[in-house]
């Protein structure tokens, strides 16, 4: 009796939340987000900005469907490769494949973890490990081989695996109804952005 009710706990905590609060919420952070996005003036960083939007869903969906977990893959693809996507565009010095080979991170890694089930912490680190992984080694052959190159293929996989991690810390705090997954991701976003915002002044002091 104590097992099925703890089963049904599990269940019932990644089951997505699209409610109102969800909507409003997202609607604010997509709303910051081109905001931060416009002050570039680039009208290719919105075009970009729209097909990792699209392309994660439709590949999360993708991937999740084998599972069941249409939902909750193509979720987290949108989430991990919108902050992959909004980390690599702060700075304009950075060539297009690099925005596409670290947007298509996210999106596999966040798809691959969101597939699996919650509770299995080493299955989804190790399949975002090697989603990660294998995204940036694919996109790394149109990439110039040099010392950044090598450092991208490093820490991708690693990047994949601290996204299973996140996922995972995500779902639990929604578990304990701590905080629903909805604001936790848009969190998440947030501080990229901030991240990005406050670099130029860190770098500016040394």
């Amino acid at each position: 009796m104590e097992k099925g009710r703890e089963e049904s706990v599990v269940k019932t905590g990644d089951l997505p939340q699209f409610g109102l609060s969800a909507m409003l919420w997202t609607t604010f952070v997509v709303a910051l987000a081109f905001g931060y996005l416009r002050q570039f003036n680039l009208p290719s960083l919105y075009i970009s900005a729209g097909v990792v939007m699209i392309a994660s869903v439709l590949f999360g969906a993708l991937i999740g469907w084998p599972f069941h977990r249409i939902g909750s893959a193509a979720y987290w693809a949108v989430v991990i490769a919108s902050a992959a996507f909004l980390s690599v565009s702060g700075d304009l010095r950075t060539s297009t494949m690099f925005r596409i080979a670290w947007s298509t991170t996210g999106v596999l890694s966040g798809a691959i973890c969101g597939a699996v089930a919650p509770g299995k912490v080493f299955r989804r680190v190790l399949l975002g490990a090697v989603a990660g992984g294998g995204g940036m080694l694919v996109c790394s052959i149109a990439m110039p081989r040099d010392l950044e190159w090598l450092f991208d293929l490093l820490c991708a996989p690693l990047v994949g695996g601290l996204v299973g991690v996140l996922i995972e810390l995500v779902l639990w705090l929604e578990r304990q109804r701590y905080s629903p997954r909805y604001i936790t991701a848009s969190w998440l976003l947030l501080a990229v952005i901030i991240g990005n915002l406050l670099v130029p002044f860190v770098l500016a002091r040394y």
